[in-house]
């Protein structure tokens, strides 16, 4: 946002994703096996924790600016040429910081099985609907042989698409 010719303050804006996760295939020991996600756009999840500290981020803004007004105030009683040049580094630098939200995925898609127990042989593969790549396979996510699920047994797996 440019408030003169020399200041603008820069606010985040997180774009929404449109696209969904693909679909999750199970198999267990050979046999297609039921599957539920629950599915979250971190997307929309960073826009609305945008949208509740709007107003602090703007006052915080507004602060900055005011503060960097002074430094080249002060600067430019001893050297307009410093200050002029300052003031434009304050200009060209100003940008928002989105790095935190921006390092996460777009999407987040948790699954929660609950297996028989024994001996299990699991393969987990997606649709590829999701990629550029029109092949009819699917794409392999996750294998484990001979696998032993114990009763009350808890397993964690994490698994990163990255389309494209």
């Amino acid at each position: 946002l440019l408030i003169d010719s020399d200041k603008r303050i820069s606010f985040p804006f997180y774009p929404t994703d449109q696209h969904s996760t693909p679909p999750i295939n199970l198999q267990l020991n050979g046999e297609t096996y039921p599957v539920t996600s629950i599915e979250t756009s971190l997307s929309e999840v960073a826009a609305d924790s945008l949208a509740l500290r709007g107003k602090k981020i703007a006052a915080k803004q507004v602060l900055r600016i005011a503060a960097k007004k002074r430094l080249v105030d002060e600067l430019g009683e001893d050297s307009q040429t410093s200050a002029a040049v300052l003031n434009a580094v304050f200009f060209l630098l100003e940008e928002a910081d989105t790095r935190g939200w921006s390092s996460l995925p777009s999407r987040l898609q948790l699954i929660r099985l609950r297996l028989p127990v024994g001996m299990h042989n699991i393969a987990l593969s997606a649709d590829p609907y999701f990629t550029p790549n029109t092949a009819s396979e699917t794409i392999p996510l996750l294998k484990l042989e001979n696998m032993l699920i114990s009763s009350g047994q808890t397993r964690f797996f994490k698994i990163r698409l990255v389309p494209g």
